[in-house]
């Protein structure tokens, strides 16, 4: 009904100024049902209907591309509400709103909905939903709700399709016993088809013409009861069909997402404490379905096998600790023996060719590399403890899991390895937030990686931190993990607890030593700063209790409440106001022209520059105003600046020079601007990295040939011996691992 809805809408719509945007829930893909995914969903939808991408949008990837992190749920509903502004009317459809995670995460989903809403004139919003959820029909209480059932005569036509193509029925059934089945089980489903087709299924299964009586007699008018029936014929198959049939359901109940038929097949094929698989261990896919009767189906669109209906899961959830037992620790075991196999001892596969055949065939290895974690966490870390340890300080077919797990994230083209460089056993239990696992491991040899740095410097403590793991993050500590340890892009422990958003785990650290005001990057950027550059008022809070310094500045010479304003975090500004103390008058006089440069007003920049202003003049970290005009990518201020005299070849704090930031900065008008002053191509930051290292991770291309032509050393090497070939492969850009490697291989 909703794709006709949807069809109706693009043909109202069309060369209109109005857009439309959909969302399909699914509880059997919860990985894709949360806030963030929903609102990025429409809004990436609308965003395609535009000819001109919006200012707000491009300014938004800017920042978040230099702060390295993701824009939090309010950005995105923000920019959400901003795109659909742009448009005559926008229309935004969703499907089974009822199937999304009532426990984590349908409360924020009906928030934004609310929000959206709000904007009646603008915004129409068309949800489907099952009736009953509490909280779905609070929700939309005052808005125009619609009851829609399947129609008698809809049912009937199905009831007599199975009788007309059942043939062995069709010599037990008479005309009048015909009618009364029919009859019967319609008006017994009550517009409810999975009800009707059950109830078919119990009809089906008759052999004579007094069990279908029976049937018919003790057909059950309720879902539960239905099913309780269904599951009554289920266990009376063969011992093997039954137990089969008792697998199937226990693992797509349980499963994080569904499975294809070759996935589940294979899943279901694998035996403990073993080294390969047997193929002749391989259930017939057709059984899956057929020893089920009629809880499971196949969708055929998409080749993978589903619980027959949202309410069918329900009920197998509310039955599993009777019927299934330990099912998570079972697939958690077919999961680690999965991955454990002989064929994985090679290592990770050198090229899209090779991993491509892997994964076709090897198919469960998608599903047990990304999700083998989730199903030990809890009981199976214990129950499977040797299995799992093992697996982990294996690193070779560890390494193979997480190549899988990171697609399609990673790019390839032969630099594979640099993503599994030094990634131990800790590093994995604490990804995994397995808190019993981490505790066998550090009472054992793996305790002397506690301080060993990954592909991108981070230690298990920086995943712990960044996963908001606190029982991980207690553990490494008290082992001895250096909470001030910082990755290879500055970032400490407590900017990753900090990024997380949780308190608890801001205040774990500040409780075992972190200082408050301490430098949590190589910009000088305090834990206050990014509290407030997030709109994190209880993190802000506790921090201003731990005795956070307001006045600090970072090295853009912004304080904590300059970055609150400056992205519009209402409550944080409030909070940092009333904390804040007046300013030193003289330090707003000399960082004027650093404000002034950094927003790109020509205009003040002369003035200052003109009433005697320093233009080399000193902010926090030593930066200079240029330093902040080619961060933004002002070219007339920077044109301005290197005419007044500025200095193209000062380096801040960090190591940073002025081609660093114009790099980073992206803007190749201002990077051509600061080549002309023939800036030194080799100096290196805290890094140890040179400019092109930097074009080469974000992805520039033009800043990357613009580099190269300007004779950039293309096997430069960073503190960690990379290249910038490598931190393009670590970046995920594939045109520029391209490009290098077509520079190295030309050259002599």
């Amino acid at each position: 009904m909703t794709s006709m809805v949807i069809n109706h809408i693009s043909e109202r719509i069309n060369g209109k100024g109005a857009s439309l945007a959909y969302f399909y829930c699914d509880y059997q893909d919860q990985d894709k049902q949360t806030p963030d995914y929903f609102v990025a969903s429409l809004l990436k939808q609308l965003v395609r209907r535009m000819l001109v991408l919006p200012s707000k949008l491009e300014e938004l990837y800017q920042t978040f591309c230099k702060e390295r992190r993701l824009p939090k749920l309010s950005d995105l509903t923000n920019l959400l509400l901003q795109t659909s502004g742009s448009f005559s009317q926008t229309y935004l459809v969703i499907d089974a709103l009822d199937e999304s995670d009532s426990r984590r995460h349908r409360r924020q989903l009906l928030s934004v909905l609310y929000e959206l809403g709000k904007c009646q004139d603008s915004i129409k919003i068309f949800v489907t939903s099952r009736s009953h959820p509490a909280d779905i029909r609070g929700a939309f209480e005052s808005g125009l709700n619609i009851k829609i059932t399947a129609s008698k005569s809809d049912i009937r036509d199905y009831i007599t399709s199975r009788l007309d193509n059942d043939e062995n029925l069709a010599d037990l059934i008479q005309p009048k016993l015909r009618n009364e089945i029919v009859d019967h089980i319609t008006d017994v489903a009550d517009g409810m088809f999975l009800l009707a087709r059950l109830q078919m299924d119990s009809v089906c299964a008759a052999t004579t013409i007094r069990e279908i009586r029976h049937a018919l007699k003790t057909m059950p008018s309720d879902l539960r009861k239905t099913f309780d029936v269904a599951l009554e014929r289920v266990q009376a198959q063969s011992k093997q069909h039954a137990a089969l049939a008792l697998r199937v359901l226990a693992w797509l109940t349980h499963a994080r997402r569904p499975f294809s038929v070759e996935e589940l097949c294979h899943g279901l094929a694998v035996e403990p404490d073993t080294n390969s698989l047997d193929e002749e261990n391989f259930p017939a896919p057709k059984l899956l379905v057929n020893v089920c009767g009629g809880l499971v189906s196949i969708d055929r669109e998409s080749s993978t096998v589903r619980l027959a209906h949202l309410t069918v899961q329900e009920y197998f959830r509310e039955m599993s600790p009777r019927l299934f037992g330990e099912i998570d620790v079972l697939i958690a075991q077919s999961c680690v023996t999965y991955l454990t196999f002989d064929a994985f001892s090679t290592g990770v596969c050198q090229d899209d060719e090779s991993l491509e055949m892997r994964l076709q065939e090897y198919p469960f290895l998608r599903y047990s590399a990304k999700y083998w974690g989730d199903h030990v966490r809890g009981d199976g870390e214990r129950k499977l403890l040797p299995v799992v340890s093992d697996f982990l300080r294996d690193r070779t077919k560890a390494a193979c899991a997480t190549q899988v797990e990171f697609l399609p994230q990673i790019a390839f083209h032969g630099c594979y390895n640099a993503y599994y460089k030094n990634l131990t056993a800790l590093h994995m239990a604490a990804n995994w937030n397995l808190p019993i696992v981490l505790q066998h491991l550090l009472q054992g040899p793996d305790i002397r990686d506690i301080g060993t740095r990954d592909f991108d410097g981070k230690t298990p403590l920086n995943y712990s931190c960044r996963l908001r793991n606190e029982a991980v993050m207690s553990l490494l500590i008290e082992h001895g993990a250096d909470i001030s340890a910082f990755d290879d892009y500055g970032r400490s422990p407590l900017r990753f607890a900090v990024d997380g958003g949780k308190p608890a785990t801001v205040k774990l650290l500040l409780d075992k030593g972190a200082g408050v005001n301490a430098p949590v990057d190589y910009h000088g950027g305090t834990a206050l700063h990014w509290a407030a550059r997030m709109g994190y008022t209880p993190i802000a809070q506790l921090l201003l209790d731990y005795g956070a310094d307001t006045t600090l500045r970072c090295y853009d010479g912004r304080t904590a409440l300059d970055y609150a304003k400056q992205n519009r975090h209402d409550a944080t500004v409030a909070l940092l106001s009333k904390n804040a103390p007046a300013m030193d008058d003289g330090y707003e006089q000399r960082t004027a022209l650093h404000r002034y440069a950094r927003e790109g007003d020509v205009e003040m920049v002369k003035r200052l520059l003109g009433q005697g202003c320093d233009v080399n003049s000193l902010a926090e970290g030593d930066t200079t105003p240029l330093h902040l005009a080619v961060l933004e990518g002002h070219e007339n201020v920077v044109e301005l600046l290197l005419k007044s005299g500025a200095d193209a070849s000062a380096v801040a704090k960090d190591g940073r020079t002025i081609l660093h930031r114009a790099v980073e900065g992206g803007n190749e008008a201002v990077v051509r601007h600061v080549l002309a002053c023939k800036p030194d191509l080799e100096t290196r930051d805290a890094y140890g990295r040179v400019p092109l290292h930097w074009a080469a991770r974000m992805g520039n291309e033009a800043l990357v040939r613009l580099l190269l032509d300007n004779g950039a050393n293309a096997a430069a090497t960073d503190s960690h011996g990379r290249t910038p070939m490598q931190q393009a492969v670590l970046g995920g850009q594939e045109k520029i691992v391209e490009l290098l490697a077509s520079i190295n291989l030309n050259t002599p």
